[in-house]
């Protein structure tokens, strides 16, 4: 039988879902408690491609766009996209997102 190649990430999911659980039930931000359990999972996900330098840099100013998403990912040296954290219950639909979230 070959092996599952999606068993890392349903493990490295199924483990950041425990720590918000955790973090979450704890009284503190929201917003703020999923912000580790969520670098425990793209420390996961940079592990397992280990020929990609995979890192993130917390609250990264777009000035020419007037925003500051949570993080840049940054693969190989290069921005490769960004992460806006919300609160559980809230829309993560960007067309909902006023401008005042984004800076």
């Amino acid at each position: 039988m070959p092996e599952d190649e999606y068993g890392w990430l349903r493990i490295a999911v199924s483990e950041f879902g425990r720590q918000c659980r955790r973090k979450l039930s704890g009284g503190g931000g929201q917003e703020s408690s999923i912000r580790g359990p969520l670098e425990a999972l793209l420390r996961a996900v940079g592990d397992h491609h280990q020929h990609r330098e995979v890192t993130w840099h917390d609250e990264f100013r777009l000035a020419d766009l007037g925003v500051r998403p949570d993080y840049a990912i940054r693969a190989n040296g290069e921005i490769t996209g960004y992460i806006e954290l919300k609160k559980p219950g809230l829309s993560v639909d960007p067309d909902t997102f006023g401008k005042a979230q984004w800076t």
